[in-house]
Formats: structure tokens, C-alpha cells, sequence
């Protein structure tokens, strides 16, 4: 007897017949009740009664090795049939209520992959089996003999069979391969119906087709494909995860929305909305061992699916229950977690700053991070500093420098509020011995350099000194007066050179008191790079991050950005003790940013050109790099909101929800990914991208050194954002894109954010068309990132 629960606390799990994973199910209803069947990797076959938990029958496959397929036959007589397909081409027909055998097909080479079963018009049921050869073979179903000789194309393996709608009255038949093709057939001729559609790459791992007349297929790859009744492919792929998807039912549930559930090798059932294509709650755990058959038990609203550990479970639908949602309070930072996928974009910037550090002539370097609000710039920022597995082997982690510039909004002038920050952190990077050591030496060197300060000073020792010969007289006096009152004013500069740092007020009067204050200021941020602790054999970089830019009014946001280009462009004086690198990370959205300074300088008029403005001539001159963060996905929406949405399924589902994790390590092929989008960031591989540029490009990029270097670290980044937001578009379509970012930033502007419209004169401007070339502007916008 089977180990079963009662259905009232939750979902039944038969288990303790079959022994090995349950590659196979189907279920069937009969006037008494639903009857579900399965096999495992050891060739037993099983039945159950769903209402009461009993174990009908159990058989002997022909073949000992594993039942790869099975479905349910009801035939015109009233009999029902189960059938059930194995690694070794055997097939074998039982009767679902009396549990003998109809008849056998041998063993023959390779497997049964899929199964389906068909009435035709004449009234003759006629059992369909893939098998290895790409070929479609027809059985009678009361006699188990061949119908016709086998029929089909696909040059790979027939993974999956549904029946499909009914096309002009006529039966059909729908089928996938190993090769990612799904076709349709007449079931009665075996002739082809349409053309070729393609699920992409990998294997079609299950086919189904809803009441809508829409076909569903998944594969090995994790993703969902609709199609309409007309072969047209509706929408794009629907990403449900990382791992293969091992099979596809179609369901109504309560509310009369027409779902899409899907099962994962990750053990976990998911659920869509058929018409739109979008997730409907969340993804619950079925099995901890992975899902590896699935079916819909007729008429139940419930599911069947199979385990490893060779447990068949049947469990009411949990999307049909209304969930009770609790919502966990949140605050307005983003996890290091990377809940994104942003870790690729994470890579490509650690790769960057590696190659700015190691091969520029330069000392800093300015890189604008481009996205919208919440769009996960932070945490991009925060996996790139605290997610090992971005980091590669060249890592030195840096004294990261947070400016917060809506919070720091308040204190002015902007240049000391930065300098001050890099200050505050370069010192708690250090002991207390050499805060005091930096201390001394800063007021010191400040003072030296100070000529008020140094008047000063002298006009007090040379009055003391002179005080001191002078005979009582009234010129005596009025010596000590002027050596008082230099001494007072030597001491006040002193006092606000040793205070410099610590308050506002002293650094509005360090402006009024200098000749060249941001000069000097620079100087002090360059002396203050001099004291990072070492790492190595150099010193550890600093890495300014200004955040919350987009926050601020128009002028701050000016003023901030013209403030960090004066002191990074300053000319460094040479010292003694070696200068660390120093890198500023803007991160803010860019049409903020362009917008502030086209207000900001708006009386000197527009340049009278439509693919670019003020605003981004200022900000290419402000950044020497802008690594783009793309909008959330659907599936990165979706899998975001799972997070943050503690829903649960009501309790007589019995299937538990669970949130998605993120694997630690990263799996393999992301790995790669990781080391592949550093790679692309080195100075040897931007060196041969700028090379290819001019040779395969020439006509298209200006002729200017530092735009050809900044197209190709453009391009560089546009392949990280391919990797993480996976789209397909070829290599030429990248680089026309990298060429529209640098060359039309307006137009790629448009491109990432606006609608699109062919139709635009802008796009027919001179030199606009030629970046194109051949490629639509969808096809861009997708290489930009727009998803």
C-alpha cells in the first residue's frame, strides 16, 4: 500500500511503490473517480486511485531501464488505456481499470521519447510515439500495429507531443526536437502544417496547447515560447529561470484566466498568465530533488508530477487559492544580493578600473553609471565592492569614499564638501599614529604654502624681534601693536589651516584668503592620495562614489561635476611618496544630468544640431566612461517582487512557496561570463576593439583618438549589457550601436528610453542613416539595453 497524506492536510504523495526517479506521468478520469499512472528509471509502472490514495496495480515495462514517456488513451468503446514508452523503443498498453496488458512492442533501438494519443474523424484512435530518429511513428491502439510508415523531418530526437488544435476540422498533431524546432502535422496524412517554428537554442523538453488554440513549448534552456494557431511566435521568450524546464501543462483556474504551469529540474513549479505572457504569483517548491514529469489530473484542478526519489505527488493547483499577502516593511537601499543579475555589468566595471589603473597615462578617471531611479545603480556600486565573485585576480579593494549629494546638499562650497570626504575616509583608513603624522604634516605644508599666512607670521617675529632693541618711545609701541596684530592674524590662518577640515565656515574662508583655491585644492586632494596604505607594491586606490546626483537642482549638479573636472584635470605636483589612483563613480541619470547643464548654460543658445546638445557635449567632456544600467526586465521585475512580496499560498495547497535564491558560487556559466566581460575591459583587448573600429569602421567613426577610445570602451560595455539582458542581436549590430552612443548621444538617448519611430526625420540625418545601416531600430535599442 502506498504512503499517502489525507487530502484535507494537503497534497497526496505517493510514495514507497516506485523506486527510482519518475520520468513519467499521466492521469485519466473515469466515471468512478481519476486514476494516475507513472514509471521510473527501472522500467515499474504504477497506478493509483487519486480519491483514495490506493494502489491499483503495478507491471513490468519490457524494457528494465527507464519509462521515458506515458499518456492516456480513452477509446470510443469506453475502455481507457494507459500507454507507456521506454529507453529501449518498447512500448507497452495497459488497461486502466482492469490492469492488464493490451498488448507490447518490443525493444528496439532508442528511446520513446513522447507519446500522444489521437481520434481521428473515422473514429480510429492512433497512438503517436517520437523516438531518436526525428521521425513520428503511428500504432494502432487496440492492436498495438504500425499505421502507415513513419512521418516527419526534424533531424533530432522528438522530445515532447501534444495533440494540437483542430486546423480547417482536422486533427492535429504538435511536436518538438532536440534541435529547438516545434512543427505542426496533420494527424490523419502525416503532412506538415505551416513552417518551422524555432523555440531557440536547446532542446523542446514539453509541448502543450491551451483552449485558446495556443501552443507553449519549454526546454532545456528555461524558457517559454507561445505560439498562435497561425505558427506566429506571440511575444518574446518568457525567461522563467536559469535551469531546464522539464514539462508544460495548460489550466483554467478559478477566476477563468487561462494558465501556463511549467516545471524545472530546480524543483520548483511556476505559473503564467497564457494571454499576457506574465507570471501570476509566485514559483513554489514542489520537490527539493527537482520536478521531472509533469501532468494536469482532468477535471480536479490539480496537478501529478514526479520526483527523483521516485514519489508521485498529487496536489490541488496553489494558483488557483487567492494568496494572502503580507508584504514585509522596506527601506529604500538595495541588497548586495544580486537579485538583478547586474554582477556581469559589476565585472565589466571592475575590469575598466583595472585597465584605467594599470594603463593609463592619466591618474583618475571620472565614470558616469547611467540609469534611472531605483534601476539598481547602487547595488551595482555594492557588488563591485563586496561580491567576490566579481573581483578578479588583480583586485587591490580601494578606500571607498560615499558622497551623498542631495544629503550634502546643505554644505557649501561643494569643492570642500568632497574634499573633505575624501579626506574623512583616507584618514579612518589609517592608525591613529599616522592620523597625527598627516595631522601636523598637512597644517604645516598648508601654512608654507599660504603667503598671508608666512606675512603674518614674519610681520610678528620681526616686530617681537624688533621690540626688543627699540627704547621705550611711542614707535615701540606701535611695533608691538603691528606685531600683535600680526601674531593674532598669523595664529587665526594657522587655526583655520588646522581646522580646515572640519568645518564649512573655515573652507569659505580658505576661498577668500588664497589666490588659486581650487588650485590648492587640488593640491591637497592629490597630497591626500599620497597617504592611502599601501596594497601591494602601490597604494590602495580611492573610489569616490557620488550617488543621489539626479536628486539635485540644476545648478548643484553642475557645480559638483565642474568641481570634481577642475581637481581630477589639475596638474599634480611630483612628491616624494607615490600618488594612488583615484576614480570617481557618478551615479545618476544621464538625462538629469544633460538637462542640468543645458539649463545651466542656456543663453548660450542651442548648437543647431538634432543628435546632440549642450548637455552632452558637457558630460563627454566631464566622463571618460558611462557603463549604462538597463531597465528591469519583466523576468528581473517579477523575480525582484518575489523578494519583497512574502505571499502564501493558502494551506490546503500543501505546496509551500519559496523565494528564489541566488546560488553561491555562481554557477559555471556565469563564471564565465564574469571572467569574459573583464576580459573585454583590459587595455589589450580595447587596443585590438579600436583597431577593428578603424579598419571595419572607418567611415564611420570620427577621426579623433580619444572618440575612437571611447567607442571602443562603449562597445565593451554594450557586450556585458548583452550578457546580462540576453539579447541576440551580432556583433555588427553592437558596434553600430557603440558608434550611436559616442557619435548621437541624443539619438541613443531616444533609443534607450523613448518610443520608437522609423518614421522620425532625425533618423535620415547625415551620418544618422549610415550607423544604422541595415539594422531597425529595435535591433539598436536592444543592443542599448532597452528590454
Amino acid at each position: 500500500m502506498a504512503d499517502t497524506a489525507p487530502m484535507g492536510e494537503g497534497p497526496l504523495r505517493l510514495a514507497g511503490v516506485l523506486r527510482g526517479a519518475v520520468w513519467a506521468v499521466a492521469a485519466v478520469g473515469l466515471p468512478d473517480g481519476t486514476v494516475v499512472a507513472a514509471g521510473d528509471s527501472h522500467g515499474q509502472l504504477a497506478w493509483w486511485d487519486v480519491e483514495t490514495g490506493e494502489l491499483l496495480g503495478k507491471l513490468q515495462s519490457p524494457d528494465p531501464a527507464v519509462v521515458r514517456s506515458m499518456t492516456s488513451i480513452s477509446l470510443p468503446d469506453g475502455r481507457v488505456v494507459f500507454a507507456a514508452g521506454g529507453s529501449r523503443g518498447s512500448i507497452l498498453a495497459w488497461n486502466a481499470v482492469t490492469g492488464n496488458a493490451e498488448w507490447t512492442i518490443p525493444l528496439r533501438s532508442g528511446p520513446v521519447w513522447s507519446m500522444a494519443a489521437v481520434t481521428l474523424p473515422g473514429g480510429s484512435t492512433v497512438l503517436f510515439s517520437g523516438e531518436d530518429d526525428g521521425r513520428i511513428h503511428r500504432w494502432d491502439v487496440r492492436t498495438g500495429e504500425p499505421v502507415g510508415a513513419p512521418f516527419g523531418d526534424h533531424a533530432a530526437a522528438v522530445r515532447a507531443m501534444a495533440v494540437g488544435p483542430l486546423v480547417d476540422g482536422r486533427s492535429t498533431l504538435v511536436t518538438g526536437a532536440d534541435n529547438g524546432t516545434v512543427r505542426q502535422w496533420d494527424a490523419e496524412t502525416g503532412h506538415a502544417i505551416g513552417s518551422v517554428r524555432n523555440h531557440g537554442s536547446g532542446a523542446v523538453w514539453g509541448l502543450a496547447v491551451s483552449t485558446l488554440a495556443m501552443t507553449v513549448s519549454c526546454g532545456n534552456v528555461g524558457t517559454l515560447c507561445r505560439w498562435d494557431e497561425t505558427g506566429a511566435l506571440l511575444g518574446a521568450p518568457i525567461p522563467v529561470g536559469s535551469g531546464a524546464l522539464t514539462g508544460i501543462v495548460t489550466a483554467t483556474l478559478t477566476g477563468g484566466d487561462v494558465a501556463l504551469i511549467c516545471s524545472g529540474v530546480d524543483g520548483r513549479l511556476s505559473c503564467w498568465d497564457a494571454h499576457t505572457g506574465r507570471r501570476m504569483g509566485r514559483p513554489v517548491l514542489a520537490a527539493a530533488g527537482g520536478v521531472l514529469s509533469l501532468a494536469a489530473a482532468p477535471g480536479l484542478g490539480r496537478l501529478v508530477f514526479g520526483g527523483t526519489d521516485g514519489t508521485v505527488t498529487v496536489a490541488a493547483t496553489p494558483w488557483n487559492a487567492r494568496p494572502a499577502v503580507s508584504v514585509r516593511a522596506q527601506i529604500d537601499s538595495a541588497r548586495v544580493e544580486d537579485r538583478l543579475g547586474r554582477r556581469v555589468l559589476a565585472a565589466h566595471l571592475e575590469g575598466l578600473l583595472g585597465q584605467l589603473a594599470a594603463h593609463s597615462d592619466s591618474t583618475s578617471a571620472v565614470v558616469h553609471v547611467d540609469g534611472p531611479w531605483g534601476g539598481g545603480k547602487s547595488t551595482l556600486v555594492k557588488l563591485l565592492l563586496r561580491d567576490e565573485h566579481t573581483h578578479g585576480p588583480s583586485w587591490t579593494p580601494p578606500v571607498v569614499v560615499n558622497y551623498e549629494a542631495w544629503r550634502e546638499g546643505a554644505i557649501a562650497p561643494e569643492w570642500w564638501s568632497l574634499a573633505a570626504a575624501v579626506e574623512r575616509e583616507v584618514r579612518r583608513s589609517r592608525p591613529w599614529v599616522t592620523r597625527v603624522a598627516m595631522q601636523v604634516w598637512s597644517v604645516v605644508a598648508r601654512t608654507l604654502r599660504s603667503p598671508a599666512t608666512l606675512v603674518a607670521l614674519a610681520v610678528a617675529a620681526g616686530g617681537t624681534l624688533l621690540n626688543t632693541l627699540l627704547p621705550e618711545s611711542w614707535m615701540r609701541i606701535a611695533v608691538t601693536v603691528l606685531a600683535a596684530a600680526g601674531g593674532l592674524l598669523g595664529a587665526g590662518l594657522v587655526v583655520g589651516r588646522t581646522l580646515f577640515w572640519h568645518s564649512a565656515p573655515f573652507g569659505r574662508l580658505h576661498l577668500h584668503t588664497e589666490d588659486n583655491p581650487l588650485g590648492q585644492v587640488a593640491d591637497m586632494v592629490a597630497w591626500l592620495r599620497r597617504w592611502t596604505p599601501r596594497a601591494g607594491a602601490g597604494r590602495r586606490p580611492v573610489l569616490l562614489v557620488i550617488d543621489d546626483l539626479d536628486r539635485c537642482p540644476a545648478d548643484r549638479v553642475v557645480r559638483i561635476l565642474e568641481t570634481v573636472h577642475t581637481i581630477l584635470r589639475q596638474p599634480v605636483r611630483r612628491g616624494r611618496r607615490e600618488l594612488a589612483r583615484l576614480f570617481v563613480l557618478v551615479l545618476a541619470d544621464g538625462r538629469w544630468i544633460t538637462k542640468a547643464f543645458t539649463s545651466r548654460y542656456a543663453e548660450f543658445g542651442d548648437p543647431g544640431n538634432q543628435t546632440r546638445d549642450l548637455g552632452s557635449d558637457f558630460a563627454q567632456k566631464v566622463f571618460d566612461h558611462v557603463v549604462h544600467v538597463p531597465d528591469l526586465s519583466r523576468a528581473q521585475l517579477s523575480t525582484y517582487l518575489d523578494d519583497v512580496l512574502a505571499a502564501r499560498t493558502a494551506p490546503t495547497t500543501g505546496v509551500k512557496p519559496q523565494p528564489r535564491q541566488q546560488p553561491a558560487p555562481p554557477p559555471a556559466q556565469e563564471q564565465e561570463q564574469l571572467v569574459h566581460a573583464r576580459r573585454e575591459a583590459t587595455a589589450e583587448v580595447l587596443q585590438a576593439r579600436g583597431d577593428h573600429l578603424l579598419h571595419t569602421y572607418a567611415d564611420l567613426v570620427p577621426p579623433n583618438p580619444r572618440m575612437i577610445k571611447r567607442i571602443a570602451n562603449a562597445l565593451g560595455m554594450l557586450l556585458a549589457v548583452q550578457i546580462h539582458v540576453r539579447h541576440a542581436e551580432d556583433d555588427d549590430a553592437l558596434a553600430r550601436a557603440a558608434i550611436l552612443l559616442v557619435r548621437f548621444p541624443l539619438l541613443a538617448a531616444r533609443l534607450r528610453h523613448d518610443p520608437l519611430d522609423d518614421k522620425d526625420p532625425c533618423w535620415d540625418l547625415s551620418g544618422v542613416r549610415d550607423v544604422l545601416g541595415e539594422h531597425d531600430l529595435t535591433s539598436l535599442a536592444r543592443c542599448l539595453g532597452r528590454t
